[in-house]
């Protein structure tokens, strides 16, 4: 009976260090896809806005709801301007601009940076 529990925990353990590698590789996977988006899509952050004339009586102007999401062919990725979040749809991991950090579903991932750096 003993030695049926180690086996048990033996399995159980071999099946969770597997999933972990896999994650860790997936995520080597949305990190390299990450860096090759980033070195296509450049941040333009220039607005340029009318200049109102001092006593014009003028309403905001009215913007459109921003639905949906916008792919890159290469790497896959959809990039949320609403949430403002990059996802990739095969490994399921999503880095989000505002905040810098990934997530994998609502839970937060931080990737492992090697000792030799």
């Amino acid at each position: 009976m003993k030695l049926l529990k180690y086996i048990i925990l033996a399995l159980v353990m071999l099946v969770f260090h597997a999933e972990t590698k896999a994650q860790t590789s997936e995520l080597d996977v949305f990190l390299g896809k990450l860096k090759v988006y980033a070195s296509r899509h450049q941040a333009n952050n220039t607005w340029t806005m009318p200049v109102l004339k001092p006593g014009y009586n003028q309403e905001r102007m009215p913007s459109p709801p921003i639905m949906g999401y916008m792919e890159d062919r290469g790497t896959g990725l959809r990039y949320f301007p609403k949430t403002g979040r990059i996802y990739d749809p095969e490994t399921r991991f999503a880095f989000d601009t505002e905040t810098g950090k990934i997530y994998k579903g609502k839970l937060e991932v931080k990737p492992e940076i090697p000792e030799s750096m």
